[in-house]
């Protein structure tokens, strides 16, 4: 089994395009949120850390509960 714990944003930036589970692409308002710290709606059924991605770029990692996902990003990466 894999080390208990979340991958960094940097990993997965690096790594994260291999991923074929707990993706979750964003685009338009609900990317421009998520860059900038705020909880997104997202499905219901996404559940724990995903590998959140614009296109086919990796952006990093997000917690989602409840049909939230909510940004794992760095605060320093945070636009504005």
């Amino acid at each position: 089994l894999p080390p208990a714990g979340k991958l960094t944003s940097v990993f997965l930036q690096r790594f994260g395009h291999t991923a074929t589970r707990n993706v979750v692409r964003l685009e338009g308002e609900r990317l421009m949120a998520f860059l900038d710290r705020e909880s997104v709606s997202v499905g219901d059924s996404l559940a724990g850390y995903q590998i959140v991605c614009a296109g086919e770029r990796v952006l990093g990692a997000g917690f989602a509960k409840a049909g939230v996902l909510r940004s794992q990003l760095p605060k320093t990466w945070r636009l504005g």
